[in-house]
């Protein structure tokens, strides 16, 4: 779990976000990750691009939701807000 960044997401700009519970059923441990990127059409293409990793690494993954980050490093400021329907 631990090579598992908490948080991968773009430094500035508006942009599609999903939450993820990735867990290690070996140790039963599990975590929230937040995954955000400009170039994501879809929220699924989030998860499409980010899934190998938990598989590579042995871990299961549940994308929870999701919504829009407009992320501003300059002023320090995080808006988040939106959704994505988990289906």
């Amino acid at each position: 779990m631990d090579q598992v960044a908490d948080v991968d997401i773009e430094s500035d700009g508006v942009y599609k976000y999903i939450l993820i519970k990735v867990s290690d059923k070996k140790s039963s441990a599990s975590k929230m990750v937040v995954r955000g990127y400009s170039w994501a059409d879809y929220h699924a293409d989030i998860l499409d691009r980010v899934s190998p990793k938990f598989h590579r690494l042995g871990l299961t993954y549940e994308c929870l939701g999701g919504g829009r980050i407009d992320h501003n490093s300059r002023d320090k400021l995080i808006k988040i807000y939106g959704y994505s329907v988990v289906s």
